[in-house]
């Protein structure tokens, strides 16, 4: 997933990460905010698959930044 880029992104750059934040931190509150219905399975396993990547990215982000 393309969110999963953001934290190599801020791995690679570090401490210079901090000015970037604040929009790479909107883009996945947004993401995180999909809901669906339950009745399209697929859609549901992408759902829960773009908020395990989201969770992933936000871990990769706090290594760098504490």
């Amino acid at each position: 997933m393309v969110l999963a880029i953001f934290a190599d992104i801020a791995m690679a750059i570090e401490s210079d990460f901090e000015r970037y934040a604040n929009v790479i931190l909107d883009v996945m509150r947004l993401a995180g905010e999909v809901n669906t219905n339950d009745d399209d399975e697929e859609l549901v396993d992408y759902i829960n698959s773009l908020r395990e990547a989201i969770l992933e990215t936000y871990t990769g982000i706090v290594q760098v930044l504490k």
